[in-house]
């Protein structure tokens, strides 16, 4: 009886679970950073000397994350805040429909290239100062397909190493 018991209970269980609503996230998609990988980098010319992990977690109501190969209409960007340059960083992958809602959410995986100490004295980039370093805090934020903007993060401050 009590085998019985718990059988039903548990089938009743996945019934609600399969019939709950989907989430119902704002067609902006929205950003939070989870985490970086490292806080310092090596100051270089050639992005792949060093670089930085970041992770962001998003939600988007609408679902349209992520371009087609070949397209860029969905893009993470990123400005350095010490020159205010907007970068484009990184094509978000298409990502397919799941379920039956259009709301999505997950993880987005970003690497994050090293770039020049910048000599506020001179405004010179990239020179060789042993034992000297520069701070970079960059703002970062995704759009969609549709144009939407995210919110916009800062994060923490990046050392960089201006041997």
């Amino acid at each position: 009886m009590k085998s019985l018991l718990y059988s039903f209970c548990s089938l009743a269980l996945v019934i609600l679970l399969a019939c709950s609503e989907p989430p119902v996230y704002p067609d902006e998609p929205i950003i939070e950073l989870v985490n970086l990988s490292k806080t310092s980098m090596q100051q270089s010319f050639v992005s792949t000397v060093d670089s930085i992990l970041v992770t962001l977690s998003f939600t988007d109501g609408d679902g349209d994350i992520g371009s087609e190969p070949g397209d860029s209409s969905s893009s993470v960007l990123y400005i350095d805040k010490r020159q205010n340059e907007l970068q484009p960083l990184r094509v978000i992958p298409t990502v397919g429909d799941i379920g039956v809602g259009k709301g999505i959410s997950g993880e987005i995986f970003v690497i994050l290239p090293t770039t020049c100490c910048i000599n506020v004295a001179t405004g010179a980039t990239c020179q060789r100062s042993p034992g000297t370093t520069d701070e970079v805090i960059y703002e970062m934020w995704i759009v969609d397909r549709a144009g939407n903007e995210s919110n916009r993060i800062e994060l923490p401050p990046i050392t960089l190493r201006c041997e």
